[in-house]
């Protein structure tokens, strides 16, 4: 079976890449980290940004594993007038509330 993911375009690069086909090119090999995986769906979410793929950060796998104070790497999903909506590679999402 080939497995096969999706970098969604804002994972492509750190910077916004205007036209993705400029830079990538079909069966080109790159270096990417796997943020979510759905088995029922047989489908994979992955980043293609560098400052994900080489934190050093450990990825959070479940919610029962965070701590109150730790730190951990996610993405901007949104910028709402009460605060910032991230996302995190296991599909978890938080709140960074504006008055933090």
């Amino acid at each position: 079976d080939n497995i096969r993911g999706l970098v969604p375009k804002v994972h492509l690069a750190d910077i916004t890449i205007k036209n993705p086909a400029l830079k990538f090119k079909p069966k080109q090999k790159v270096k990417a980290k796997v943020l979510t995986v759905d088995p029922a769906k047989r489908r994979l979410t992955l980043t293609l940004k560098r400052s994900i793929i080489k934190n050093s950060t450990a990825d959070i796998t479940a919610y029962e594993e965070l701590e109150k104070g730790q730190q951990v790497t996610g993405w901007v999903a949104a910028i709402k007038n009460f605060g910032i909506i991230m996302n995190f590679s296991c599909g978890l999402r938080g709140l960074v509330h504006a008055t933090d």
